[in-house]
Formats: C-alpha cells, sequence, structure tokens
C-alpha cells in the first residue's frame, strides 16, 4: 500500500491556537507552532510543562480541546489513520509484546501498517538485520537497550516521513544508545525525515538542529539550537584571583560566583555584557579563561527570563 505524499510549504507539522484540557487543568494553552520537513526539533521544558501532551498530540494519541493540528498537510482529527501512515513513534515506555519474539513483533506492526508482499518482507528483513543474533528469542528475554532498540527499528521499518521518540533512550547503555542515534542519523542522510524528540540527556539535545520551550502549557519561544545557547547561555568564566583580597572582590561583586573547591578558582556564569564586570575582572584576576556555558544553562536561563 502506497503512502499519499503532501507537499505544504515544506511544513512536517502546524499546530494552530491548539489547546487541550483535562477537565478543569489547562496541558496545552494556545499553542501555535510549526516544524518545517527535514527539521531534527527537541521539545524542552520543566516537568508539567506540558510536554507529554504535546508528544501524545503530535503521534495522534490525543485530540485538541481546541485548535487544529495538521502532519504533512493531514488534517489529524478528520484523517487519523491516514496521518499515521506518514509516522513513527517510539513511545517512553515499553510498546513491545514480551510473549512474542522479536521478528513476530516486527510482523505484527507491518501488517498494522498495511505493507503486503515483496515490501512486507523487504521491511522485515531490513528492520531484523541489526538484531539477527536474537530475532527469535522472546522480547521479554531481551535487555532493556536492546528492546528500545527494536521499537526504534519498529518505528523506522515503514519508511514514515516523521519519527517522534519519547525519551527513547532513557535507561539504557551508552552503546545501544549510540546505535540509535546513528541509525537516525543515517536515515535522515538518505530521506529528509523529521525527528521531534524529548531526552533529559543534553548531549542529545545539542545534536539538535532546533529546540522549543514550554512553561504552563504555552510556547516560550523556539530556536536554532546554536542560537539558544548564543542568547542565553552566556559565557563560563574561570579566574584565578591575584590574591586573597581580589578573590574577596570578585566573590562579592559578581552574582552567582562560586569556588571551585578542586583548583581555588573563582567561576561563574554570566549572561549579560557588562563591561564594569568584565573591567573588574580583568583587574582582580592573575589567569583567567572563558568558555561559552553548557546548552542546559541556556535552557534555564532562558525559561527563567521568558516566563516572568
Amino acid at each position: 500500500m502506497s503512502k499519499p505524499t503532501a507537499d505544504v510549504a515544506g511544513i512536517a507539522y502546524a499546530l494552530r491556537d491548539v489547546t487541550v484540557e483535562y477537565g478543569r487543568t489547562v496541558a496545552l494553552d494556545h499553542l501555535s507552532l510549526q516544524v518545517a520537513r527535514g527539521t531534527w526539533m527537541s521539545v524542552l521544558g520543566r516537568n508539567g510543562a506540558g510536554k507529554s501532551s504535546l508528544i501524545k498530540l503530535l503521534a495522534t494519541l490525543l485530540q485538541p480541546t481546541f485548535g487544529q493540528v495538521e502532519l504533512d498537510g493531514i488534517n489529524v482529527a478528520r484523517k487519523p489513520g491516514l496521518a499515521r501512515r506518514h509516522l513513527g513513534y517510539v513511545p517512553q515506555s515499553g510498546s513491545l509484546d514480551g510473549r512474542l519474539t522479536v521478528r513476530e513483533n516486527l510482523e505484527f506492526f507491518a501488517a498494522m501498517q498495511g505493507l503486503r508482499g515483496g515490501a512486507r518482507r523487504s521491511a522485515i528483513d531490513q528492520a531484523l538485520a541489526p538484531f539477527d543474533a536474537f530475532a527469535d528469542r522472546l522480547v521479554a528475554q531481551l535487555s532493556t537497550g536492546q528492546k528500545r532498540r527494536v521499537e526504534v527499528a519498529r518505528a523506522l521499518m515503514h519508511d514514515p516521513d516523521i519519527v517522534i521518540l519519547d525519551e527513547a533512550t532513557a535507561g539504557i547503555d551508552a552503546q545501544s544508545r549510540q546505535a540509535i542515534w546513528d541509525s537516525l542519523q543515517q536515515m535522515r542522510q538518505t530521506r529528509r525525515v523529521t525527528v521531534i524528540m524529548t531526552s533529559h540527556f543534553i548531549e542529545e539535545i545539542g545534536q539538535t538542529d532546533r529546540c522549543c520551550i514550554l512553561h504552563k502549557g504555552q510556547l516560550l519561544g523556539e530556536w536554532a539550537t546554536p542560537d539558544l545557547l548564543r542568547d542565553y547561555g552566556g559565557q563560563f568564566y574561570r579566574m584565578t584571583a591575584k590574591d586573597a583580597a581580589a578573590q574577596d572582590a570578585l566573590l562579592a561583586a559578581l552574582p552567582g560566583a562560586a569556588i571551585d573547591p578542586t583548583s581555588g578558582d573563582v567561576v561563574v556564569t554570566l549572561t549579560q555584557h557588562d563591561p564594569a564586570l568584565l573591567a573588574l575582572i580583568a583587574a582582580h584576576s592573575a589567569r583567567l579563561h572563558v568558555t561559552p556555558a553548557p546548552l542546559d544553562r541556556a535552557i534555564v536561563e532562558a525559561t527563567a527570563r521568558l516566563a516572568r
């Protein structure tokens, strides 16, 4: 069964004024967002920000209370089955049937996706290729990392245009995590696949093209990931003070400054360019090292500033 094609100005997802309510609780509040085809986007936010609701909405598992969601130009509320043929989804919790083998799980999914004949056999064989050693083992006997790799392979086997990963690498070993990212990168190199993900691993977020931050169900902003780091990450300063008096002066003048217990240096992250503070740092430092602040600092800073 061939998939329908759609081309709506290169947009994979279009959310228009979407609200999701659970009783009196508003999980998403008039959220509008567009995701271009081929983008790798991370969805960020504190616990309770609305990330899970947004991911379920994008995965067609949740309908908005108000507003409209389009996937590849398809109105998800009107044609959810058609939209799902464009979509691969790896949920946060395990979704394989432990009573079936790896092969049987993939065969069942291929049938659910409408794959038939040679296309079905080819898709299953390709998905099984990395798992030849345990293709006929019960899923219940696999490690957590092996299960997650199978779930990712299952999500990709029907060549989806969009892949959604909801903490797909949580609780697995580094080798399995890298295998998952390698398979996704390979797919993105050969096809214009859109990837939307949540993750607690900052190094995974740092690989994405774009990111958005949610707060209390609202969209605080969307950025190219390097722009978020540039605009909100600031600079990390490591200062070796000239003497004890200079150290005291630095600690007193720089908000959030602290002593590194290992080196004795004064360390601080500055997100604002203040000439007076920079002059003070230069005057009291015998040695100075400046590097970009880490991405997690930029996420925290952006959330704090924009949520005011």
